[in-house]
């Protein structure tokens, strides 16, 4: 036994960790009661720590290989498309509606739909380029799937079940669906140094979510945090779009 190949396991033990921990949460939505919802909140976000880990230890260890990245598109589907999705149809419209024909499973596949070609058109752009990239195209499915699972966790701890949680759920969907499939770009922070700037904006961003946790609780923090990401990549889009508007307009004058 090569035991120099033995470190190829690493990286796939993690991603395979994504998906007992996505397949953890649909079973744990299944209960249809609020712990159960909370359980699989919690399971998405040990699936993004997975998820997290295992393209760092293949860097690490110097064990990228297709199989993996094939590996851990589909442990994607399941933890941050198929968890996330049936939570949403829980929490969101099984209460609701009732009968076979609930407009949740509409919008369910909706947003399952959207990270599944998210995923597919990551892996084709990632074989374009060759490499990592400062911007992601799309709001990655991980981010997205944690955005659900902490409105959850907040409506839980925060918001004590306040109904306005589940209209959250409903308007959640269509606006994070879109924001996958769509061209707006999202830093990935892969290559970002530690600069003056970033460092400053890293700061003041902790700064205010250790102050909304002070004032309200951890969960708030959490989500506002989900939140401030989502909205940066619009932000930053019309931000580039106005000023180069605005750049042409300069040079027509001239």
């Amino acid at each position: 036994m090569d035991i120099r190949k033995g470190k190829y396991i690493f990286p796939n033990l993690c991603t395979l960790g994504s998906i007992f921990f996505g397949l953890y949460a649909v079973i744990s939505t299944a209960d249809g009661t609020p712990g159960g919802f909370l359980r699989a909140s919690f399971a998405i976000f040990m699936a993004v720590v997975c998820d997290s880990m295992d393209g760092r230890v293949a860097r690490l260890t110097k064990t990228q290989t297709k199989f993996g990245i094939e590996l851990d598109s589909l442990a994607d589907v399941v933890s941050f498309g198929l968890a996330p999705a049936f939570l949403l149809y829980q929490k969101g419209f099984s209460e609701i509606y009732q009968g076979s024909l609930n407009p949740g499973i509409l919008f369910s596949f909706i947003y399952l739909a959207c990270g599944a070609m998210r995923l597919a058109r990551f892996n084709v752009m990632a074989d374009k380029k060759g490499g990592a990239s400062n911007y992601f195209t799309g709001l990655p499915v991980p981010v997205a799937a944690g955005t659900v699972a902490s409105i959850v966790i907040a409506d839980h701890y925060s918001f004590n079940h306040f109904p306005g949680s589940v209209r959250c759920l409903a308007i959640s969907i269509p606006l994070l669906s879109l924001l996958m499939v769509s061209t707006v770009k999202y830093r990935s922070f892969k290559k970002t140094g530690f600069t003056r700037r970033f460092v400053l904006s890293s700061l003041l961003l902790v700064l205010a979510l250790i102050f909304i946790g002070i004032k309200s609780n951890a969960a708030t923090a959490v989500l506002s945090g989900f939140m401030f990401y989502i909205f940066l990549g619009p932000a930053e889009y019309l931000y580039k779009f106005f000023t180069k508007r605005l750049h042409e307009k300069q040079e027509e004058i001239l």
